[in-house]
């Protein structure tokens, strides 16, 4: 069965938060870093899957102050896989 993109979209924003969350936790109790880093990227999925759902609807400034969070995850993902 053939879904539309918006529906798309909202399943991969809602799986990505759905497997941040447990991940999270489990880098709460282990303390793992790369545990934290995955729970990061699943974060960055599931905000950019919102920038494309808004994007869609013509929300273009909605969409940029996401795109700008996403973006600075991003940037501390880096920084605590260099160090």
């Amino acid at each position: 069965m053939m879904r539309y993109p918006l529906e798309r979209l909202m399943l991969w924003e809602v799986i990505s938060l759905g497997l941040a969350f447990p991940i999270g936790f489990i880098a709460l109790i282990r303390g793992s870093l790369l545990f934290t880093i995955m729970t990061l990227f699943l974060t960055i999925i599931s905000l950019v899957c919102h920038v494309l759902l808004l994007l869609y609807i013509n929300r273009s400034p909605s969409a940029l102050k996401q795109i700008l969070r996403s973006v600075l995850i991003f940037i501390v993902i880096v920084t605590l896989i260099i160090q």
